[in-house]
């Protein structure tokens, strides 16, 4: 067991041809990353993504009797499991699932899928 969390800057610890046979120079840290334009390879490694637009919730509670027990925008009550499960994204299948499992405020569960209400579609003939 670790005493103590080691932290290791993941950004900077790219392996080389040096270090392993990488498959070759197309796959060194400031090789191009194909087939994103304007970023190297090493960019793959950043954590900026996870630092600035994930957020992190403790575990709710076990059992809930109505979603305000699940204190979390991202999960609703399934009273009849009586358990916090994940809501369903717009275009998920919400068979059988009350509008409230679709995430979004104008979200609807529609011929078993969720739809934003809000989004009006035209058709052109």
């Amino acid at each position: 067991m670790f005493d103590h969390l080691q932290i290791t800057p993941l950004e900077t610890e790219y392996p080389t041809q040096e270090d392993i046979d990488i498959g070759g120079p197309e796959h060194e840290a400031f090789a191009w990353m194909s087939p994103f334009k304007g970023l190297y390879n090493i960019h793959g490694l950043s954590t900026h993504y996870t630092d600035y637009y994930y957020t992190y919730s403790d575990r709710t509670y076990t059992s809930c009797v109505n979603s305000e027990d699940c204190m979390s925008q991202w999960l609703w009550c399934d009273v009849g499991e009586g358990r916090c499960v994940s809501k369903v994204r717009v275009g998920g299948v919400c068979t059988g699932l009350t509008d409230e499992a679709c995430y979004g405020d104008t979200v609807s569960c529609q011929n078993d899928v969720c739809v934003d209400t809000a989004v009006k579609v035209v058709y052109h003939r």
